[in-house]
């Protein structure tokens, strides 16, 4: 079994009981996966995203189209 699927001669096959739950957890796995597998190049990119990304003080609301609207709280 390959993240909740079958694999017969070198095709992928879905369970049998495939209801709305096995569905959301076979997605729930997939999902995982896919963040697992993709979390050693973005740790190793981390310092150059987190570089990209804007402080508070630097965003000016009257610049960024469609208009945004501030929350004051």
């Amino acid at each position: 079994m390959l993240q909740g699927f079958h694999l017969k001669e070198g095709k992928i096959l879905l369970p049998e009981n495939l209801e709305k739950g096995n569905i959301r957890s076979l997605h729930r796995v997939a999902v995982k996966h896919k963040i697992e597998r993709g979390k050693k190049g973005l740790w190793r990119k981390e310092t150059h995203f987190l570089k990209k990304i804007a402080s508070g003080k630097e965003v000016v609301l009257e610049r960024i189209s469609p208009r945004l609207a501030g929350i004051k709280g």
